[in-house]
């Protein structure tokens, strides 16, 4: 048995079924990867022009609303720096009229080890904890839409298509089903 998944595109994935089925998004800062200079320029998270800000909120916002809607569902997000959970919680109000319910955990002081333990599935962005988690055998999904594909020639991701799951769609999660 392989540490990880081996498919060419995001297709209907049965995650092996628990009482509660737990997805763990390893969240990431709007500049994950793309401080560079590009013309001149500097590529950072302060401008918003040229960051990864849409897919930031895309992503984060996709996910509780999948979690809100499937409360069978817990999704615990663990933003990678203290007090990002603000801005995630921020956006979420900013473009949805619901509450955040209770099986979603939106923390930084969540145990990065203690939440990959028994996750059905991980999500995750530029980090090296998609190879630990991957380690466990637990399915890693890569988000891959909005500014990221502006900034493909910074994500290349085709080399990952055969390792992990790759999200193309923030409309669509029922493939986690």
């Amino acid at each position: 048995e392989r540490g990880y998944l081996f498919y060419n595109k995001v297709q209907d994935i049965k995650i092996m079924q628990k009482k509660r089925i737990k997805i763990v998004f390893l969240s990431f800062t709007k500049n994950t990867g793309i401080a560079f200079q590009k013309n001149g320029k500097f590529i950072s998270a302060l401008n918003d022009d040229d960051n990864l800000k849409e897919f930031f909120i895309n992503s984060h916002n996709s996910l509780i609303n999948f979690a809100n809607k499937n409360e069978n569902y817990e999704l615990l997000i663990k933003p990678k720096w203290k007090g990002s959970e603000k801005e995630i919680i921020g956006n979420w109000y900013k473009f949805n009229n619901e509450k955040i319910k209770k099986n979603i955990v939106i923390s930084s002081d969540l145990n990065f080890y203690e939440i990959i333990q028994d996750a059905n599935v991980i999500f995750a962005f530029g980090a090296s904890s998609i190879l630990e988690s991957g380690i466990l055998n637990i399915p890693i999904v890569i988000p891959f839409f909005d500014e990221v594909k502006k900034y493909q020639e910074y994500f290349n991701l085709k080399e990952y298509r055969n390792s992990y799951i790759v999200w193309e769609d923030p409309k669509n999660l029922e493939f986690i089903k």
